[in-house]
């Protein structure tokens, strides 16, 4: 079924395979070939281009690494499906286009962990970049956190994945500041696999994450003071702290099971008739946003110089 499938070469490689390529192969569809396309290029490789030739029946298209929502996209037609990340409201015409969201490194792959007691209230771990210093100037008064900066991503100075999973998992909140470009991360659904509670800020005055988690319980606060104001609020109530940690990890579980259930059955051409999960129909509202696709539009233009 494979004409290419994502390997531990990609960052996103393990969460590719245990979730969207996994669910393809359940759902049993009739698939000529699925082919996973990374890299910061904006034009589709020779490879895409070739793949992609003559009539678009039951191809699929798994588009990675567009933080910066520059790439070219018109090559999305010649495909049944397509899978990306980086929610881009301008895709949301696209009857074919299913976003999705960044997923998890390799470290955070398999098992999710069991609920135990917190160590902390808070952690970050992480570059020094965008909106972070202001994050982490809101966090420094309050106790119980832990704080790790690092001179970039994957450089020498960062923790070990495999330590950053067990600092995340005796944590009750892990901080989600957005990346270089776009809001997501790796880190949100990392977060959610340790068990802990994602906390991030609206990203262009609307909680961004609707649209690839949809009706989510996690904190999203209008900015990074108001979020350490929410997080300071629980240092006197554990129960309550711990009452949300259990509250995300159970819909954490339904929203994986649906999102496996829906590829599988967007991969079978049953489009998004009966879909499961309501971020798809929260994407497709998207369309007629026209302010959010107008600030989208200033946002990313710079990158496309």
């Amino acid at each position: 079924m494979m004409e290419d499938a994502a390997d531990d070469g990609l960052f996103e490689g393990r969460f590719l395979r245990e979730v969207v390529l996994s669910a393809l192969e359940n759902g049993r569809g009739n698939l000529s070939g699925v082919l996973a396309y990374s890299g910061l290029q904006r034009e589709p490789t020779a490879r895409i281009v070739e793949f992609s030739r003559g009539v678009a029946v039951n191809k699929v298209l798994v588009h990675l690494s567009d933080e910066k929502l520059r790439h070219r996209r018109g090559i999305y037609s010649r495909f049944s499906v397509v899978f990306r990340n980086y929610f881009d409201p301008r895709l949301s015409f696209r009857q074919n286009v299913f976003q999705l969201p960044l997923g998890w490194t390799y470290s955070f792959s398999a098992a999710r962990a069991s609920l135990g007691p917190s160590q902390r209230l808070w952690s970050f771990c992480g570059a020094d970049k965008a909106d972070r210093r202001i994050m982490l100037e809101s966090f420094a008064s309050i106790d119980g956190g832990f704080v790790h900066i690092a001179s970039g991503w994957n450089s020498h100075d960062q923790l070990a994945p495999a330590e950053v999973r067990k600092i995340y998992e005796g944590s009750t909140f892990v901080l989600c500041p957005q990346g270089n470009a776009h809001v997501d991360t790796f880190r949100v659904m990392e977060a959610l696999q340790s068990g802990s509670v994602p906390v991030t800020v609206k990203f262009l005055g609307k909680d961004f994450f609707q649209y690839t988690f949809g009706n989510h319980p996690f904190i999203v606060a209008n900015d990074w003071g108001h979020a350490a104001e929410i997080v300071a609020d629980f240092r006197q109530k554990p129960n309550e702290a711990r009452a949300l940690r259990e509250k995300v990890a159970n819909w954490y579980q339904g929203y994986l099971n649906d999102l496996s259930l829906d590829i599988a059955a967007i991969g079978r051409g049953e489009g998004r008739r009966g879909l499961r999960s309501p971020f798809f129909k929260i994407q497709r509202s998207a369309v007629f946003d026209i302010a959010l696709q107008v600030r989208v539009f200033l946002r990313f233009r710079k990158y496309r110089r």
